[in-house]
């Protein structure tokens, strides 16, 4: 029997027996091969995501017991995927509270860096997904979250994180960039009039070289875009110097 209490289903647990979900073919592909697949940053937060997204179906609030069960899981099914070190489990599925902590930690460091270490801080972005997205998914504020995890700050942290959570054969910034091309010409169109900004684009169009239009056009599209949907552009966009006096992405 499931209770409800306010619309919404009792918390549940995970099932006796846990049946690992069928992974993306590039995923599948190595693990029908038995490759060590677990290595490779992009593979692994496609192993992640499906993972989570299975314990999802049952409760938003896995406890660590819960993530450990499942990696154990994973394992029987995929025994080469079995570290060699530690519980020989530890798939970044079982992180907990000690492990992400120490991982926050060398992240944000590496942030505050004037040269940080881009490989590193990606390899901790992957190691800390699955537990940072429970945290959003319990309720974190955006600027407590940008605080713990100020890679997502980043134009890249931030189109990473999009990756991962929509993988795909192409990443988020080719698409994002692929479609709003199709659309840029009517973006630039209703635009006319509508933001104070608009005299900075006709003056740098009119400075270009033939061969900076496009990059100077599909800029001043995003630039337009909170116009367009009635948006403070102040909250969105910064023109000079100074900190967005907002925690959500600014241009």
């Amino acid at each position: 029997m499931i209770l409800y209490c306010s619309g919404e289903p009792a918390h549940r647990r995970l099932p006796v027996v846990t049946v690992i979900p069928t992974f993306p073919k590039d995923v599948q592909a190595r693990l029908d091969a038995k490759e060590s697949c677990q290595k490779v940053p992009k593979l692994l937060n496609k192993i992640i995501r499906v993972l989570y997204e299975m314990m999802a179906e049952y409760t938003m609030y896995p406890t660590n017991a819960e993530y450990v069960k499942v990696a154990k899981a994973v394992i029987v099914k995929y025994p080469f995927l079995k570290d060699n070190e530690g519980n020989g489990y530890d798939i970044c599925v079982g992180e907990d509270l000690t492990s992400v902590a120490a991982h926050v930690n060398v992240l944000q460091s590496e942030c505050h860096k004037t040269r940080p270490d881009i490989s590193a801080i990606k390899d901790l972005m992957a190691r800390t997904f699955s537990w940072r997205r429970r945290e959003i998914m319990e309720g974190m504020p955006v600027e407590d979250a940008l605080k713990k995890y100020p890679y997502l700050r980043f134009p890249a942290g931030l189109f990473d994180e999009v990756d991962r959570i929509h993988p795909s054969t192409s990443s988020f910034c080719h698409r994002f960039r692929e479609c709003f091309t199709t659309v840029l010409p009517n973006v630039l169109n209703l635009a006319k009039g509508k933001s104070h900004l608009t005299q900075y684009y006709t003056d740098a169009r009119q400075e270009a070289m033939a061969e900076d239009l496009p990059g100077i056009d599909l800029r001043a599209g995003l630039v337009f875009l909170p116009s367009i949907f009635r948006e403070k552009i102040e909250h969105l966009i910064i023109i000079g110097e100074g900190d967005p006096a907002t925690p959500h992405p600014t241009i």
